[in-house]
């Protein structure tokens, strides 16, 4: 059974990326699987650098499932990344 269709936008989860990448760099390097439709790395702004994860949205699932696939586990400038579907946020959490 398929997560999301097919005309969803779906959103990935990325997390151990080298510091140093800009959003232009994770456009480009998803751009490769299909349309980027959003870049939300997460940025320390004390320090002006970014924290290595955050969130990419494509526009469709095969595309993600690609980039998924391919990056996942890929190691870029000595890092170990991870690519996976972002998890909704639970919005009944226990108190």
């Amino acid at each position: 059974m398929p997560l999301k269709s097919v005309k969803e936008m779906v959103k990935l989860f990325i997390a151990g990326f080298p510091k140093n990448m800009s959003e232009a760099w994770f456009g480009e390097l998803f751009g490769q699987f299909g349309i980027v439709s959003e870049i939300g790395v997460i940025k320390d702004e004390k320090l002006d650098s970014y924290m290595g994860y955050g969130f990419i949205t494509m526009k469709d699932l095969a595309s993600a499932e690609e980039a998924i696939s391919t990056i996942n586990d890929s190691v870029i400038e000595g890092h170990q990344v991870s690519v996976k579907l972002a998890q909704a946020k639970d919005t009944h959490s226990a108190m």
